[in-house]
């Protein structure tokens, strides 16, 4: 539900990069996503006002996707830290640990303005 592409960057066996998924979205293509169609994250950027909620551990991602803001979902996930070993997907620390080095990239670009796109991201 959550994970707008994480998994494809990551060695685990939870992919979500091949067909089925995605064909009916733009460019006929896997999205990274365990879906056809927008997800939750997805829906919340566009009420916000931005573009798709991109994955974090995407390499690609540009200082533009950082600015709009990121996800860090991770499909097979749970909250307890020791049932990711299964999947080898990333545990909720790591999320944690990777929210900090997001933290730390916004602030390099953009200075003291992460603070408001970081401090109230659902703020309507």
């Amino acid at each position: 539900m959550l994970d707008t592409g994480n998994n494809s960057h990551i060695p685990t066996i939870v992919r979500n990069d091949h067909f089925t998924y995605g064909r009916d979205f733009a460019g006929h293509a896997a999205t990274g996503k365990f879906s056809n169609s927008l997800l939750v994250p997805n829906l919340l950027s566009f009420k916000l006002g931005r573009q798709l909620s991109l994955p974090f551990m995407d390499p690609k991602l540009s200082e533009d996707g950082i600015r709009s803001g990121v996800n860090f979902a991770s499909a097979g996930s749970r909250f307890d830290d020791m049932t990711w070993v299964l999947w080898n997907t990333a545990p909720m620390v790591m999320k944690l640990e990777t929210f900090k080095s997001y933290r730390a990239r916004l602030e390099e670009m953009v200075g003291e303005e992460a603070d408001r796109i970081v401090g109230k991201p659902l703020d309507f």
